[in-house]
């Protein structure tokens, strides 16, 4: 005897686990405005002819940290979603934390108190910036998607 309950055709449940491209809007728009600083930098610091010290700038760094923080709020929100797995969540955020936060803090605190940034820690304050601005736009897409979702 067959189960009553009707399936759902492969289309269908695709459709519904697709990411909604609103989403991505969301993620794209909030982006904006994390780089607008660095557009305002880029000019000041070009127009004074330096802009070859835009990547010494503790900004990355500075950044990097407030967008981090973001990302938790934004990875919890997603994974809560219409259910809530506990050691997920808790191995998502220890990771987050250990490897992306903690780096962040670490490299500003070096910015921040020494005189004279070495290209190595430009190089690496800019990669952890990188790195960290990926995963706030998909984070962002995530928790956009989770609450369009819930809706």
């Amino acid at each position: 005897m067959e189960n009553d309950v009707p399936r759902k055709s492969l289309k269908e449940k695709r459709n519904e686990d697709d990411i909604d491209p609103e989403s991505k809007y969301v993620g794209t728009s909030e982006l904006f405005f994390v780089i607008l600083p660095f557009i305002v930098l880029a000019m000041v610091l070009g127009h004074k002819g330096e802009l070859y010290t835009i990547f010494y700038s503790p900004e990355w760094s500075i950044v990097s940290v407030v967008i981090c923080g973001q990302t938790i709020v934004r990875f919890v929100g997603a994974v809560l979603g219409p259910s809530a797995y506990r050691e997920r969540i808790m191995m998502a955020l220890s990771g987050m934390i250990v490897f992306l936060f903690i780096p962040n803090v670490l490299i500003l605190s070096i910015v921040l108190s020494v005189d004279k940034i070495s290209t190595t820690l430009a190089s690496f304050q800019l990669s952890i910036f990188c790195i960290d601005a990926i995963l706030y736009f998909i984070a962002t897409v995530l928790h956009s998607d989770a609450q369009k979702k819930s809706d």
